[in-house]
């Protein structure tokens, strides 16, 4: 016993039933297409979602550095005016302040703030690729 569907194609002309496997061939490409096109804008999606968290993040630690750029600046300002008064008081009492102590202190007060420097420059590049 033939199916109905094997009956109407029996009835059909062979160039409508090759036209209809064609048809029905490229319906299953196309879905095929579709889901494959749902995958990528879900993954395109997430990967936005993710790139923006990303980039609030960063945004985030850039303010939080340039606090501490500002404090690292108020810092050497600081530095700078005790070590003048420190100076004054050494020459004073007629003692060389880099020979003392206090020097090397003052020394590495200034390191401290210059590698805090270099890593402005780090925070200076990550800024252009952000934007």
């Amino acid at each position: 016993m033939k199916s109905r569907l094997s009956k109407v194609l029996d009835k059909m002309p062979k160039e409508n039933i090759e036209l209809a496997k064609v048809e029905l061939g490229l319906v299953d490409d196309l879905k095929g297409l579709l889901k494959a096109a749902e995958i990528l804008k879900k993954n395109s999606k997430k990967n936005i979602s993710e790139a923006s968290t990303i980039n609030n993040m960063a945004v985030k630690l850039l303010q939080q550095q340039e606090k501490i750029d500002n404090k690292s600046i108020e810092l050497e300002k600081k530095a700078a005016t005790l070590w003048k008064q420190y100076q004054k008081a050494a020459n004073e009492l007629g003692i060389n302040p880099k020979n003392t102590p206090t020097f090397k202190i003052y020394e590495d007060v200034l390191e401290q703030l210059l590698l805090t420097s270099r890593e402005v420059d780090v925070k200076s590049v990550l800024t252009m690729r952000l934007k």
